[in-house]
C-alpha cells in the first residue's frame, strides 16, 4: 500500500481518536476529504519488482496503490458513514479539501468532517546522484525540505 494512504488512515484513527469522534461511540455522519501526492512508492517500488506483481495480480496492486482511493478506503477502514471525497488539486488539495468539508458540514452532508492531506516522495534520497563533495550540502538540504514536505496534516471539522 502506497506509504502516503498507510499514515493517512493511521493519523486519521488518532486524529478522531483524539477528538472525540470514534465511530464506534459517535452516532452521527463523519465525512472524509482528503488528497495525497504523486505516487512515487508504487512508481519506484511495485511496478519494477515483477514477482511481486504476478503474485499479487497488476490490478490489485494498482488498486491498493491508487491515490483515487484515499477517502473511500478510510471511510471503509474506519467504518465512517459519511461522505468520502478525494481531491487532488496539487499544492492547494489540503485548503480544498477544508472548503468541501466546511460546506458539506453547512448544508448537512455530514456532522463532522475528517480533512486532510498526505505527500510523501520514495525514495527519500538518492544517493548516487550525487558528487561526495557537496553530499553533506545536499544532504542538509533535503532534511530541510523534508521537514517541510513530509507531512500529513489533519483536522476534524464540527458545526457549532
Amino acid at each position: 500500500m502506497d506509504p502516503q494512504q498507510r499514515l493517512f488512515l493511521e493519523i486519521a484513527w488518532e486524529t478522531l481518536e483524539q477528538s472525540g469522534h470514534l465511530p464506534k461511540h459517535y452516532k452521527g455522519s463523519i465525512g472524509v476529504y482528503a488528497g495525497t501526492g504523486t505516487n512515487t512508492y508504487y512508481k519506484n517500488n511495485v511496478l519494477p519488482n515483477k514477482e511481486l506483481l504476478n503474485k499479487v495480480g497488476v490490478l490489485q496492486a494498482n488498486t491498493v496503490n491508487e491515490k483515487d482511493y484515499i477517502s473511500s478506503r478510510t471511510a471503509y477502514h474506519l467504518n465512517l458513514k459519511g461522505p468520502a471525497v478525494s481531491i487532488h488539486s496539487a499544492c492547494s488539495t489540503s485548503l480544498l479539501a477544508i472548503a468541501e468539508a466546511a460546506d458539506a458540514i453547512r448544508n448537512g452532508r455530514c456532522d463532522v468532517a475528517l480533512v486532510g492531506g498526505s505527500s510523501i516522495t520514495a525514495p527519500l534520497f538518492i544517493a548516487d546522484i550525487f558528487i561526495k563533495k557537496v553530499l553533506c550540502l545536499v544532504l542538509m538540504v533535503i532534511a530541510v525540505l523534508l521537514m517541510k514536505k513530509e507531512k500529513a496534516p489533519y483536522l476534524v471539522m464540527v458545526q457549532v
